[in-house]
């Protein structure tokens, strides 16, 4: 017992020495959000917001516009004029996205500032955006042309159906006659 507390003193004295060994452990760093993530979750959200049920959208989420947008190695500068291009003046002409045209209408025009829409865009080309729940599985095989390639896909489904049925081979069971209707 004696020996106990002269022990315990030299312990606590070592470990209370300055050590010249770096510190390795994990520091929480305060980052500043992006000016444009800010924008993009303030204004872009009411309509474009990922959290919304595919059911319920008034709008495609960010995501799939960033997909749209950049496509076949776009520059950062490119993609930033075509995103400024289309919200300054959103018409069909200016739209890469046809098929959300169809499906949502046209984007009512908003009045951002330039540096506003800078920010927003370039946000959205150097970082990850959320993803609705079931937007990969929903777009994993879609490559661009979306509605002009459903088009295409059922006029030759419909006209084989027709050029089979000219030739008495068409089979009309249930569903290849509503295909063929």
């Amino acid at each position: 017992m004696e020996y106990l507390i002269p022990i315990l003193l030299v312990v606590i004295s070592l470990g209370c020495q300055k050590s010249d060994k770096p510190f390795y452990g994990i520091k929480t760093a305060i980052v500043e959000q992006h000016p444009g993530k800010k924008i993009m979750e303030m204004q872009c959200y009411v309509c474009h917001n990922p959290a919304t049920p595919e059911e319920n959208r008034i709008a495609p989420p960010m995501i799939a516009i960033k997909n749209h947008y950049k496509k076949n190695n776009i520059s950062k500068e490119n993609f930033v004029k075509e995103i400024q291009k289309f919200i300054k003046n959103p018409v069909v002409k200016n739209s890469k996205m046809p098929g959300a045209v169809k499906k949502f209408g046209l984007m009512p025009r908003q009045y951002f500032s330039e540096s506003a829409i800078r920010q927003i865009a370039e946000y959205m080309y150097d970082n990850e955006l959320e993803r609705p729940v079931g937007f990969d599985e929903n777009h994993k095989n879609i490559k661009g042309n979306g509605i002009i390639k459903v088009q295409i896909k059922n006029i030759l489904r419909y006209s084989h159906n027709y050029i089979n049925f000219l030739n008495g081979k068409f089979d009309f069971t249930y569903r290849n006659f509503y295909s063929f209707l």
